[in-house]
């Protein structure tokens, strides 16, 4: 009776081992790729740097190739991540934009040899640069030192084009504020009537250099006429007198933007 008892009692003990056994093995821990992308990341720029050092000792005009293999090299490493679980949503978030740098970057290429290829190619770079420097921010990039003055580089990049993209949007704000009022005709038969605005330079930086397109509308909504606008050596907080004269009829008007330069 007694053994009877003992082996139930062993064989009870052993179901409740495999029970909890078969529990925790239900109970998998979700797998997060935030470091695995960071150092895929560096391991890419690393390789990428390696090619470019082998390019720059042949002292050879770069081909598309050469470019190609950079962008192939890098985006290897970091591809599979697109679509991976990342603890913070905002380190995922960049990691596809970075990922969509080198996208672009290869797309740039497609252009290669044209006009406008440096153009369309520095976009795609201050794009990643400025990938870069946002993930940086959350996680530090390590590289090895041979390679750190390449990372500051594309630090540097990213930083000035975040500068100038916070500028842009400052100085956009400002268009809004300019507004034109018509001045009193000398002679009521005069066909022309001149406009100004009195505009404070309110973005908090200097302008060296600023000029706009004023695109002037009738009833309809149709432009009728375009007007230039123009200052130089803005200085933060001055305020300055913008002027145009037409003969059509200004129903309303918009201020766009043609250059600037800080």
């Amino acid at each position: 009776m007694f053994r009877g008892r003992k082996i139930g009692v062993i064989l009870l003990f052993a179901g409740l081992v495999v029970f909890l056994t078969g529990c925790g093995k239900t109970k998998q821990e979700t797998k997060y790729y935030d470091s695995d992308f960071i150092t895929a990341m560096e391991t890419g720029m690393e390789n990428r740097w390696k090619l470019q050092d082998n390019e720059d000792k042949k002292d050879e005009d770069l081909t598309k190739t050469d470019y190609a293999k950079w962008i192939s090299t890098e985006k290897k490493q970091v591809v599979d991540y697109r679509n991976k679980k990342f603890k913070d949503s905002k380190l995922q978030e960049l990691a596809i934009t970075y990922i969509n740098s080198l996208d672009d970057q290869k797309d740039a290429l497609k252009y290669f040899g044209a006009n406008d290829f440096y153009d369309k190619w520095e976009k795609a770079y201050d794009k990643r640069t400025q990938a870069i420097v946002a993930i940086n921010k959350i996680h530090k990039i390590k590289v090895p030192e041979k390679y750190q003055s390449n990372l500051d580089e594309l630090l540097g990049n990213g930083k000035s084009v975040n500068e100038k993209v916070n500028k842009d949007e400052k100085v956009a704000a400002l268009l809004k504020t300019i507004k034109f009022n018509a001045q009193p005709k000398e002679y009521a038969e005069d066909e022309y009537t001149t406009y100004t605005a009195e505009v404070t330079n309110s973005a908090g930086f200097d302008i060296k250099s600023f000029s706009a397109n004023v695109k002037i509308k009738d009833a309809a909504g149709t432009t009728v006429d375009t007007q230039y606008i123009n200052t130089e050596n803005w200085s933060n907080g001055d305020k300055v007198k913008f002027e145009f004269t037409t003969d059509q009829e200004v129903s309303s008007y918009e201020v766009i933007k043609d250059y600037v330069e800080y």
